[in-house]
């Protein structure tokens, strides 16, 4: 009886031992996973500072478009405004050669007409 009890507190030792080391392999894979917990939180905080940065970059860019758009409208305006005075300038210039020719038909006319007064006399 005597060793039967020794038996099962040996046996009863034995599991104990087991159980002290299944113990204590559930404490290292609940540290492990803590660690990796720890650095998931430690990305997604990085990933998120990224976003935001990304967003504030984004917000910037769009500012930038709105800018250029504005002044690409105001250039468009002022090329029309000169397209309309080149093309003012340009009717100008026929209105001028128009009234040179005539200026120089007049002329040739009156030169006519001083060349015959200077046969008559």
């Amino acid at each position: 009886m005597e060793e039967s009890l020794r038996a099962r507190e040996e046996s009863l030792r034995a599991k104990e031992e087991s159980m002290r080391a299944m113990g204590e392999s559930l404490c290292a894979m609940e540290e492990s996973l803590c660690a990796m917990e720890e650095s998931l939180c430690a990305k997604e905080e990085r990933l998120c500072a990224m976003g935001e940065s990304l967003c504030a970059m984004e917000e910037s860019l769009c500012a930038m478009e709105e800018s250029l758009c504005a002044m690409g409208e105001r250039l468009c305006a002022k090329g029309e405004s000169l397209c309309a005075k080149g093309e003012s300038l340009c009717a100008r210039e026929e209105s001028l050669r128009a009234k040179e020719e005539s200026m120089r038909a007049m002329g040739e006319s009156l030169c006519a007409m001083g060349e015959r007064l200077c046969g008559m006399g």
